[in-house]
């Protein structure tokens, strides 16, 4: 049996579908822009419907992408950070890179859907999960290492 991998911490591939956003806006309201003075699990000021400035965003915005759209993501719309709940990306943290998980909107970690892909990911990577208070927590078998990287996250300031 081959394994197949939900996420792909190094990234995708050139045989990796070509996403686009569609509706989804859940970067706008949960990520922070340093450009905009927005902080994390804030509504940018800019965004209706859709984002009023996108053809003059900030560069924090035009390089920004979630792992969904890069196809890092395997499945299909059901898995777009705004149908999911969850919104993954990598970090760099210290000499570390991340992956992390976003909730969406309170309570979307617990939904069944989302519960599965974490539980899926941390038999094999570490996943720090933050919750729409702006806290985290690090989901990986292994306490002693759970516990390091918790220490690490938090040094290096995960969460504004």
């Amino acid at each position: 049996m081959s394994e197949k991998l939900d996420v792909a911490p190094q990234g995708a591939d050139a045989t990796t579908p070509k996403r686009e956003c569609g509706a989804c806006t859940a970067c706008c309201t949960v990520m922070g822009v340093a450009e905009l003075k927005k902080k994390n699990y804030q509504r940018c000021c800019y965004l209706t419907d859709r984002c009023s400035i996108y053809e003059s965003r900030p560069q924090g915005c035009r390089i920004w992408s979630c792992n969904w759209l890069l196809g890092m993501v395997e499945g299909d719309e059901r898995r777009r950070p705004d149908n999911l709940g969850l919104m993954f990306t990598n970090e760099l943290k210290g000499d570390k890179v991340i992956l992390t998980a976003y909730e969406v909107w309170d309570g979307a970690a617990q939904q069944p859907q989302a519960r599965y892909l974490l539980d899926k990911l941390q038999e094999k990577w570490p996943v720090c999960l933050v919750f729409t208070s702006n806290k985290f927590i690090i989901l990986w078998p292994n306490p002693e290492q759970r516990a390091q990287l918790a220490e690490l996250v938090a040094k290096h300031a995960l969460v504004e």
